[in-house]
């Protein structure tokens, strides 16, 4: 992906084994597998950090796919900026 977009990567093997902590780093949920979830968005995402600074070990980190979905060519203050109006605004049922 990062070739095809012209971007940045130095992303290794032992950077993945490193950084891997089975929990989301933004919101520390854990990462399930597909099948236990029923939903993929519990699985892991690789996030770049600011989207055009490529994949670079400074810029990425693993987030719940959900969250990167939301997050898409944003910013984490677009997430939070959603995610508390969500709250606010969310249905007690």
């Amino acid at each position: 992906r990062a070739q095809v977009k012209g971007l940045p990567f130095d992303l290794t093997f032992d950077w993945g084994k490193e950084r891997w902590t089975g929990f989301c780093a933004l919101t520390k949920i854990p990462f399930t597998e597909h099948a236990e979830a029923n939903s993929r968005i519990f699985s892991a995402s690789l996030d770049r950090i600011t989207p055009e600074k490529g994949y670079v070990q400074s810029n990425c980190r693993f987030v719940l796919l959900g969250i990167n979905t939301l997050k898409n060519d944003g910013t984490d203050a677009s997430i939070y900026f959603i995610a508390e109006a969500l709250l606010k605004h969310r249905a007690l049922q």
